[in-house]
């Protein structure tokens, strides 16, 4: 039988899988351990609950994203059009399955100080890309974006008919033009 390596990536990828395909709630740290092939005790030698993990995993994710947002504010707008950038956000978002699309069902994400300082630090760093972008009302826009983002991967995830990403990122950058 082939050894399964008991690294913390390695916990953190089944973690995810499990936590995309079932939700925060349904899953056990038990769950977790059986999936990644260790002991339970062994998973809490990496992590001190699930709520841990589970935090860990939402990191990546934004640091996925936050990478996008990097590459763009590095660069000109006139060299990276905004229709790019929400592209590939929307891109990294539908590589990252459905654990983007959970985050609004559990209950950890309102009470944790941490998780509220990284959505803070995550809503700062997509103001900044808009501003960046001349976008005016940046508050606002930030709200826009994100909404519009989450609801295109959910869209994309239910229905097959799903208008192309390059179209949809076309029109919603149009939504922030100045008139």
């Amino acid at each position: 039988m082939e050894q399964v390596p008991t690294t913390k990536e390695h916990i953190i990828a089944e973690a995810k899988t499990l936590f995309t395909t079932q939700g925060f709630a349904a899953i056990s740290m038990s769950m977790i351990a059986k999936e990644v092939g260790i002991s339970k005790a062994a998973l809490y030698h990496f992590f001190e609950n699930k709520a841990a993990i589970y935090v860990t995993v939402i990191e990546d994710v934004f640091l996925a994203i936050g990478e996008v947002f990097d590459a763009a504010l590095s660069a000109s707008p006139q060299d990276v059009p905004l229709t790019d950038v929400i592209e590939h956000v929307i891109a990294v978002g539908m590589q990252e399955g459905n654990v983007m699309l959970r985050m609004d069902k559990c209950s950890l994400l309102g009470e944790q100080v941490h998780m509220q300082t990284l959505f803070q630090d995550f809503f700062q760093k997509v103001e900044n890309v808009l501003a960046h972008y001349y976008i005016e009302d940046t508050k606002l826009a930030t709200h826009v974006f994100l909404n519009a983002v989450h609801g295109y991967i959910k869209w994309a995830h239910i229905d097959s008919d799903v208008v192309d990403v390059r179209t949809y990122s076309n029109y919603l950058a149009t939504l922030f033009q100045k008139k």
